[in-house]
């Protein structure tokens, strides 16, 4: 007699039920994660290493070989503790969700197909440009076209259609770009674009920017619009956020952040928070967090309190966070912040 089968993880389901799957981090940008690292998390032998709001925040996409046109698509955020590993009793009970779900399903085979799925309590909605890009990766990974938009960006970034006609232009085109920077000359075309293109359709593109890696020409063209739009005599910070965002994930994240608190704008809370959510990996040298820390410290007590508690849980910052907060040669106004975030910790 054999034992019973017992599935006790998602990747385990997935695994028996012979589903190929994917695993996309969500939390902060949108990154194709190993299945053997998804693994390891979920059971605990791996600490989640971008968490977000307390979460773990995950785009999962599974199908059977013979049906690889029509994925399955999980949106699901799962909350983590305070050392950053996934709550298991939270995994559970999202798999006794779906066991019953699949129960369901066995129970009642004619059921209306046109009915959407039993919506789980750990489900979530990405926002447009996350689910945009996601889609774009999506297909990358199916070997799917991109979407009927992507020619539509190519023109536009070509300088085919004018630079000034972007009224057409959708995220779903200018994600396919930047999912597929990599060919199509994508990244030629794209940094040739960036000196010309009006702020917000560029704004559009720089929020997609940062789920990839520009190379250096690219990179250098997004730096130096970064410093036009910055030296303006009314500088966009919106626009200025965006192109941070963009350069995040590439190969001037350090200058650009290094930049952007010797300048006008650090103690600007869209600056704060594009540091602490995108550009984090960059606190770990000492005088660069101490400078984010002084800028920080400019905002009131429940601004300081919410983005170092954005930092704090991701596994890589929590001892520089700690040392930067124990620096002795810190200024007044750091220490007053010091002091009334850790009394709301202990609290």
């Amino acid at each position: 007699m054999t034992d019973p089968i017992t599935i006790d993880n998602i990747s385990k389901f997935f695994e028996l039920s012979q589903y190929q799957y994917r695993i996309f981090d969500m939390s902060r940008t949108v990154n194709l994660m190993p299945n053997d690292t998804f693994k390891a998390i979920e059971t605990q032998q791996a600490l989640y290493p971008t968490p977000f709001q307390q979460h773990a925040w995950l785009g999962i996409l599974f199908w059977h070989e013979e049906s690889a046109n029509e994925p399955a698509i999980w949106f699901l955020k799962f909350p983590i503790d305070e050392l950053s590993f996934l709550k298991v009793e939270a995994r559970d009970a999202f798999i006794q969700e779906m066991l019953e779900q699949v129960g369901e399903k066995i129970k009642n085979p004619d059921g209306n197909k046109e009915s959407k799925q039993h919506e789980s309590s750990f489900a979530f909605k990405p926002p447009q440009d996350k689910m945009a890009i996601f889609n774009a990766m999506a297909s990358r990974e199916l070997n799917s076209k991109p979407s009927q938009y992507y020619a539509n960006a190519q023109q536009y970034l070509s300088g085919e259609l004018g630079y000034a006609q972007w009224s057409s232009l959708g995220f779903q085109g200018l994600a396919d770009i930047v999912a597929n920077l990599s060919i199509d000359n994508n990244m030629s075309r794209t940094a040739q674009a960036i000196e010309q293109i009006p702020d917000q359709p560029l704004a559009m593109l720089a929020q997609l920017l940062e789920h990839n890696s520009p190379d250096a020409n690219l990179s250098n063209a997004l730096f130096d619009r970064l410093q036009m739009t910055i030296n303006a005599e009314a500088p966009n910070i919106a626009l200025a956020s965006a192109l941070s965002r963009a350069l995040s994930s590439s190969t001037l994240s350090t200058q650009t952040i290094d930049y952007l608190l010797d300048s006008s704008v650090k103690n600007d809370i869209e600056i704060l928070s594009v540091i602490a959510s995108r550009a984090w990996l960059t606190l770990t040298k000492p005088q660069r967090l101490k400078n984010y820390l002084q800028a920080l410290a400019t905002q009131p007590q429940n601004v300081f309190d919410v983005l170092l508690m954005e930092l704090l849980p991701i596994p890589d910052m929590r001892d520089p966070i700690l040392n930067g907060l124990k620096d002795p040669k810190r200024d007044q106004n750091l220490s007053q912040r010091i002091a009334g975030f850790m009394q709301r910790f202990q609290a």
